[in-house]
């Protein structure tokens, strides 16, 4: 065996463990985008959470409204 066979052989080995990582981190970047696609399902968007504050702020004012001052 001379070196080109060694160095074909060696070449090989290179370019499965090279479509072996390949394969390993497109399949975790599929997993990741999926999981970016469920995002609006599972957090508040900002324009919603500000809405839903506002109507906080106004129960909390009515309600401090009604109490009576402190002496």
């Amino acid at each position: 065996m001379d070196w080109h066979d060694v160095a074909i052989a060696l070449f090989g080995v290179v370019i499965a463990v090279g479509g072996w990582l390949f394969k390993a981190l497109y399949s975790n970047i599929e997993r990741l985008r999926g999981d970016f696609m469920k995002l609006p399902e599972t957090y508040v968007r900002r324009d919603d959470y500000r809405i839903d504050m506002q109507y906080i702020r106004e129960k909390l004012d009515t309600i401090v409204d009604r109490l009576p001052p402190r002496e």
